[in-house]
């Protein structure tokens, strides 16, 4: 068998998946940047749902992102990794009265770079599956938790957040929340833990949203150092 095949049905079954969204009901796009001197990540992701019922619905999430952050080993030093991503996702959308709920596996492309302080740079092509879960839920009138978590089999790299975040306005077609959350994140050489605060701004009754965010990131690396930097973020939301 040509090992060129299984490669090629991937891509015809990715190009259905991704034709299937010219019939969907919803669109939305959320794309965004977060980051500071070592981890960072920027993405875009547009997401497609196709309902079900009132209440339930299948989502398809193409995505492109962009993940660097550094590693530290007692014999090389310090090694940079960069990281860009393509990746398609099917997954389970839950929406309730006061409860949202996402959940679905990913095919997952990296291109990966790492570029010791001491010997070559290597580049690796790693092919996997990513896997995704948010859970939003509406506590009262004015305030909601937020639970995200995420995670990259062909990396190893994980990422999860809490957030708390309270309304101040009282308009339906603009809105302000100050909020506050916490982060965990990392792969197999290093770990983040980052706490901070943020401001959303909500345009159109919730149908566009800024988050700006910005707090305090306590780093620890595989040869037991460790480093504390600030971070700053932005997140887009629209639905259309």
């Amino acid at each position: 068998m040509n090992h060129r095949t299984p490669i090629l049905r991937a891509c015809c079954g990715l190009g259905a998946l991704l034709f299937l969204t010219n019939v969907s009901a919803a669109q939305e796009i959320v794309t965004g940047f977060e980051g500071g001197p070592s981890i960072g990540e920027g993405f875009f992701t547009p997401v497609f749902s196709v309902p079900l019922n009132t209440a339930n619905a299948i989502t398809i999430r193409p995505s492109a992102s962009y993940l660097y952050y550094d590693e530290r080993s007692r014999t090389i030093g310090e090694t940079k990794v960069t990281a860009p991503a393509a990746s398609l996702g099917v997954g389970y959308r839950y929406t309730g009265t006061d409860v949202t709920f996402d959940i679905g596996p990913a095919i997952e492309v990296i291109w990966q770079k790492k570029k010791p302080a001491i010997g070559k740079q290597t580049n690796q092509t790693l092919i996997g599956a990513a896997f995704a879960a948010d859970l939003y839920y509406q506590m009262t009138q004015t305030t909601g938790l937020n639970l995200v978590a995420t995670y990259d089999q062909s990396n190893r790299y994980y990422w999860s957040r809490g957030t708390i975040k309270e309304r101040l306005s009282n308009s339906d077609a603009f809105a302000v929340f100050l909020g506050a959350d916490v982060t965990d994140q990392g792969a197999t050489d290093v770990q983040q833990l980052s706490g901070g605060g943020l401001v959303e701004l909500d345009f159109d009754r919730g149908t566009t949203a800024l988050q700006i965010r910005g707090g305090y990131s306590w780093l620890t690396f595989s040869d037991s150092s460790k480093d504390q930097r600030p971070y700053f973020g932005a997140t887009l939301y629209h639905h259309f």
